[in-house]
């Protein structure tokens, strides 16, 4: 097991594998932990090595004392998107993927499944499209919390259904809280045209995972590096709310091994962050 200090925060801080080079899961996860981070997220895909495996998992996070804070899975939630693909993989999304994904999650104390992204449509999003999405995620949120863990959306731009903020406005309306909890990336909501510090003050009572990204002049930039993001103003705000959960790193950019990246990240939370 890794030792290493705890930041000095309420928040819990994780990182995200989104870049993990050529590299088995196990030594990515590795190599997050020796870099001193408490949990954090992957792909539902690259967890397939593990799929009918989850206590070798369990123990494998155990063995490197560190937590799965979240699993991140693209959600499929029209049935009829215009096309035969956009069906079956409508289905096996429903039926298939998720309820293995929830599984593993339950089995490695994993309590969020933040669901993003939504499928290609060849017009223009109508409000019945919203429902059926709705209506999608209030029955994932629902099999979610059967399961003792909450199922969180993560707005994602560009989008093909939810496109902006009054199409995730009026997804929020359709949704049940208490089964749809809500993942902030700051990135993805700026890059749409939308304050993710107004998001946060009106959602805040939906919110269950952040995602930390730098940005400057539209592109993302590596964790740690000088952006255009006020990073403690966001922090003084969860702060402020109260907010106790999950903040990930979420690096849509890393120029060396995860190792390297994850140290930078945890060396300017600590600098910068964990005291606000």
């Amino acid at each position: 097991m890794h030792l290493r200090k705890r930041l000095i925060s309420k928040l819990k801080f994780g990182f995200h594998t989104i870049y993990r080079w050529k590299q088995i899961l196990p030594d990515v996860i590795d190599e997050i932990a020796r870099a001193g981070f408490e949990g954090f997220e992957t792909f539902s895909w690259e967890l397939n090595p593990f799929y009918g495996r989850e206590k070798a998992f369990a123990d494998l996070l155990s063995e490197k004392g560190i937590q799965l804070a979240s699993i991140y899975t693209y959600g499929r939630y029209i049935r009829f998107s215009g096309s035969l693909s956009g069906i079956r993989s409508y289905y096996w999304w429903r039926w298939r993927s998720m309820p293995r994904i929830i599984k593993l999650a339950v089995v490695c104390g994993c309590k969020r499944i933040v669901v993003g992204g939504d499928q290609r449509l060849s017009r223009k999003t109508k409000d019945k499209d919203l429902v059926e999405m709705a209506k999608a995620l209030n029955e994932i949120g629902k099999t979610c919390k059967d399961s003792g863990i909450e199922a969180t959306y993560h707005f994602f731009y560009p989008g093909y259904i939810v496109k902006d903020k009054t199409l995730l406005e009026r997804l929020c309306e359709l949704t049940d809280p208490d089964l749809v909890h809500l993942t902030i990336d700051n990135g993805h909501l700026t890059w749409a045209g939308i304050d993710p510090l107004d998001i946060i003050n009106v959602y805040k009572n939906r919110i269950n995972v952040i995602h930390l990204k730098n940005l400057k002049d539209g592109e993302f930039l590596e964790f740690g590096e000088e952006g255009t993001v006020d990073f403690s103003e966001i922090i003084r705000l969860l702060k402020s709310i109260e907010y106790t959960d999950w903040v990930i790193i979420d690096n849509e950019s890393v120029s060396t091994t995860i190792f390297e990246s994850a140290s930078k990240a945890r060396k300017y939370i600590e600098k910068h962050l964990a005291k606000e």
